[in-house]
């Protein structure tokens, strides 16, 4: 929670407990003996949250990522060609940016009807119309939907399915992992 304590300071509502006195971080501060981030103040104003919670997240991800990732350069000598990639330090700063990614609008992402997984579409990646995230996914919802009395269990990647089961039916059966 974002709290505006006065017209020139504004903090985060969590922080460290030293005996009982809570310590609450400033986003911005101004004044005449010290001041934190003065600049932001000119892009809020008491009582908004919005500016300040965003630059407090956009401060709190830059400095993770700062620690977390890194830009590489490769060279193909076959080609004669410099590549450039990026290097993530863990699973957790790959998922970060990820989310940054998309906070920033370079992909869409949607959810597969079937499975409920997440997938990129879009910009350099699949249709903007796509519904499911894979194949195996769309032919499941075509079984479903299509059901025919003397079919065998059909198996995807993840359900079998009795065509002479309802869809409810078909819906509780286990997943494989």
């Amino acid at each position: 929670m974002i709290k505006w304590e006065s017209d020139n300071v504004v903090r985060e509502d969590r922080g460290l407990k030293i005996g009982r006195t809570k310590i609450l971080p400033a986003i911005a501060a101004r004044g005449e003996e010290s001041s934190y981030n003065a600049h932001y103040f000119q892009y809020m104003k008491r009582p908004d949250v919005f500016a300040p919670a965003a630059f407090s997240l956009r401060d709190r991800v830059n400095s993770y990522l700062e620690k977390s990732l890194s830009l590489e350069i490769s060279f193909d000598p076959k080609s004669l060609e410099f590549a450039s990639s990026i290097r993530y330090s863990s699973l957790g700063a790959a998922l970060v940016a990820e989310a940054v990614e998309f906070m920033a609008g370079h992909f869409a992402a949607q959810q597969c009807k079937v499975c409920g997984s997440w997938f990129r579409i879009g910009a350099d990646q699949m249709r903007k119309d796509r519904i499911f995230c894979s194949a195996a996914c769309k032919c499941e919802i075509t079984e479903r939907e299509n059901p025919q009395d003397d079919a065998p269990l059909v198996q995807t990647r993840r359900r079998i399915i009795d065509p002479q089961f309802s869809r409810a039916a078909a819906d509780g059966l286990f997943r494989f992992g």
